[in-house]
């Protein structure tokens, strides 16, 4: 794999995560993210703390594109009612 996007959903080894960085000589795997408290977001220019993995090119051949997930659940939970005026 060599054209990556930021945000897109690979694995690579034993770890499962997103593109989070691209240059020529490496990407970061976002493989673990969290919300900071509000506290620390106040003065942070990221509102998360988060694990990056750095890939080096050499490796890039171990990282998989994750097929996306389909759902295909319905719901109503944002329905409104409509009524039919004529």
């Amino acid at each position: 794999m060599k054209d990556f996007i930021k945000g897109q959903h690979v694995t690579y080894n034993q770890f499962q995560g997103k593109v989070n960085f691209i240059s020529e000589h490496y990407v970061t795997l976002t493989i673990q993210e969290w919300d900071k408290t509000p506290q620390e977001q106040v003065n942070s220019l990221c509102k998360t703390h988060q694990v990056n993995l750095c890939v080096y090119r050499e490796h890039w051949s171990e990282i998989h594109l994750v097929s996306p997930q389909v759902n295909n659940t319905f719901s109503t939970d944002n329905a409104g009612i409509v009524e039919n005026i004529k």
